[in-house]
């Protein structure tokens, strides 16, 4: 807290972290599944290490403009992500080659326009703001969104099973004085405690 209190409104990344790597963890409907992806932590903003990693890792131009606001007591915060779908790859140039296409310098300077106030007022519907930035577009499709939701996959049986695998003295070097083992899962955050009775010796 003394170290965050002692740095400027706008800090740097390097200033917050220091040197560092990005690791973005992308879980993925079957067959694809988990994967991740780690880049070196750099940009002035977390933002803009994100987009570093899009082009990087997946050679796909992309805008990211995010904002948080405390007004009250009440903390909202919103994000703008706009990302130059990749053209197919049978026959086409592949579409990192040709970063300079006009069409997605156009959208890239719209979407940079949205103004932090749009991002977080919770009154402003999300379709006026796409209308707002795009309306001179030739074509805009809004399509129904899902909701967010927190979630894993994670839960105490996986987490047994894996246990049940290791050998029975790295088993017993991993069991705390009160006879459990506690697992934190990196995606969730949830930290599961399983006994030691639990197991399949």
């Amino acid at each position: 807290r003394d170290r965050l209190a002692s740095q400027p409104l706008e800090s740097s990344l390097m200033a917050l972290f220091g040197k560092g790597y990005l690791a973005i963890t992308f879980d993925l409907p079957e067959p694809r599944g988990r994967n991740q992806g780690i880049v070196p932590l750099e940009g002035a903003s977390l933002a803009e290490a994100v987009q570093n990693y899009f082009f990087q890792s997946e050679q796909i131009p992309t805008l990211i403009r995010v904002a948080v606001d405390e007004t009250d007591g009440r903390i909202s915060a919103g994000g703008l992500l706009v990302q130059h779908l990749p053209e197919g790859e049978e026959g086409r140039e592949r579409l990192h080659v040709q970063l300079d296409h006009p069409e997605w310098e156009h959208v890239e300077i719209m979407g940079g326009s949205v103004r932090a106030a749009e991002l977080t007022d919770i009154a402003l519907p999300l379709e006026d703001l796409l209308w707002r930035l795009f309306s001179e577009s030739d074509e805009v499709r809004l399509l129904s969104g899902k909701p967010c939701v927190k979630g894993c996959r994670c839960n105490e049986d996986h987490i047994r099973d894996v246990i049940a695998r290791f050998p029975k003295e790295d088993k017993e070097d991993m069991v705390d004085e009160a006879g459990n083992i506690a697992i934190d899962c990196a995606f969730c955050s949830k930290t599961f405690m399983i006994t030691r009775a639990s197991l399949n010796n």
